[in-house]
């Protein structure tokens, strides 16, 4: 036999064996088992072999994170999984040069943030209730230090900012479908009279969703209008954009256009002043010729909407933090903490519940600041203050280099930033499934912070 003929011997002798596989595999436990299982298995040797596109699998999985089954939510597991598997495969094939990797206060700021959130679960009143919410800190955490300790070359970074694109993109087309086939959620708003559906995705609420998508927006814009990001991924962020604009809409989320808007403005304000006019001057003419009837109906409520509500649940976790100040009742321990509260508080104000077609106990305050405060105590919002402003001062330096895939990602990431924190005001998004987008492009952007002038 020559030597061209053995070359091919092997690859065919493989072939052949798939082929008489895939009939046995699919009588005995489906015709999608077989393709299943080599899809994933070309998937982990990728991941060994290049540990950035792990980063990237879980950014593309993270619109899905609550996505249920008979098992409970798998997705998520997969997620947190595979985010630590990728950072423990990150630092054994890690390079001893310390003096390379980026310093400043950030990295520090997420294991204090960290640590708080372990600690208020272990004081927790019901510990089980933080193990989803402590478990997804953890895999935004090691996110963040995978791509500290993995991407050291520029095509690394860019794969990751496209991986967060992409991420918004899928979030964006699962509203866009949801509203196209009619299959809206549950908490629909009344408008004119008539009960208008409103898209979530695979979130849980259509304000975890719009928050989402708040976060990233600004980031795909400023991947669009920058030339040298290259065609296919400026085409990606157009895609992007569109479709996570239009599952904005359909949201119907007030808190998060005004924070998308808002959050922008300032952001721009602070780091590129001449931007400002321009930008200001494009959400105007946006808003009077591109916003639905719908939204804009919204927008333009003048009753005040839920406000009572929400201020009595913010006096709540004012209550709530007095009985636990230092380390808080745990993390996703609101709810048991609001039920413990009595009826009528001291200062006045009630212990109301929400109402959809049941009543149910608030999961968090409707303000971020505040259920953090009331979950970690002190040492919590201590820590998420340190985390936050490290955030945006590492986005701050990275908006004003000269290198245009610097200003990109500080522009879009110190935004998303802003106009998440306007939303949070008014509701809790942050600690969900944007920590895993924002996380791993708070790694991208403290390396280009990093980077000599």
């Amino acid at each position: 036999m020559t030597s061209s003929a053995l070359r091919f011997a092997g690859p065919g002798a493989a072939a052949l064996l798939l082929a008489a596989l895939w009939p046995l595999s699919a009588y005995v436990a489906g015709p999608a088992v077989l393709p299943g299982l080599l899809l994933a298995g070309a998937a982990v040797v990728t991941i060994a072999l290049r540990l950035e596109v792990g980063v990237v699998v879980v950014l593309l999985l993270a619109p899905f994170t609550n996505i249920a089954a008979d098992a409970g939510r798998p997705v998520r597991f997969i997620e947190s999984g595979l985010a630590v598997a990728v950072l423990v495969g990150a630092l054994l094939v890690a390079r001893r040069d310390a003096d390379a990797r980026p310093r400043g206060a950030l990295p520090w700021m997420v294991v204090a943030f960290l640590a708080t959130g372990a600690v208020s679960s272990l004081w927790a009143e019901e510990p089980a209730e933080s193990l989803p919410r402590f478990l997804g800190i953890v895999a935004a955490s090691a996110l963040f230090y995978a791509v500290l300790v993995v991407c050291r070359e520029r095509p690394q970074l860019r794969l990751i900012v496209a991986g967060a694109v992409g991420s918004l993109l899928l979030a964006g087309l699962q509203g866009t479908i949801q509203k196209i086939t009619g299959n809206t959620s549950f908490a629909g708003v009344v408008i004119d009279g008539q009960v208008v559906g409103r898209v979530a995705g695979s979130f849980s609420h259509p304000n975890q969703y719009a928050g989402f998508l708040i976060c990233l927006i600004p980031l795909a814009v400023a991947v669009l209008l920058t030339r040298t990001s290259g065609g296919g991924v400026r085409a990606l962020a157009g895609a992007a954009l569109a479709f996570s604009l239009a599952g904005l809409a359909f949201s119907l989320t007030r808190g998060a256009v005004i924070g998308l808007v808002l959050g922008s403005l300032v952001w721009i304000a602070l780091v590129r002043p001449r931007l400002a006019l321009p930008l200001v001057l494009v959400v105007l003419l946006g808003g009077a010729f591109l916003v639905p009837g719908a939204l804009r109906e919204r927008l333009s409520d003048s009753t005040g909407g839920d406000l009572g509500l929400r201020a009595d649940l913010w006096t709540a976790a004012v209550d709530i933090y007095s009985t636990s100040p230092v380390v808080g009742v745990g993390l996703a321990n609101f709810s048991h903490a609001y039920s413990s509260l009595p009826s009528q508080l001291a200062t006045g104000t009630q212990r109301r519940l929400l109402h959809q077609s049941q009543l149910l106990v608030p999961p968090h305050a409707n303000n971020l600041f505040l259920t953090i405060l009331a979950e970690e105590g002190l040492l919590g919002a201590l820590a998420f203050l340190g985390l936050l402003g490290a955030a945006l001062w590492n986005c701050r330096r990275a908006a004003r280099r000269d290198d245009p895939f610097s200003r990109v990602v500080g522009l879009g990431l110190g935004a998303g930033l802003c106009a998440m924190l306007v939303q949070s005001l008014l509701d809790f998004a942050l600690l969900g499934e944007p920590s895993l987008p924002i996380y791993a492009l708070l790694g991208v952007v403290t390396i280009l912070a990093a980077e000599p002038e």
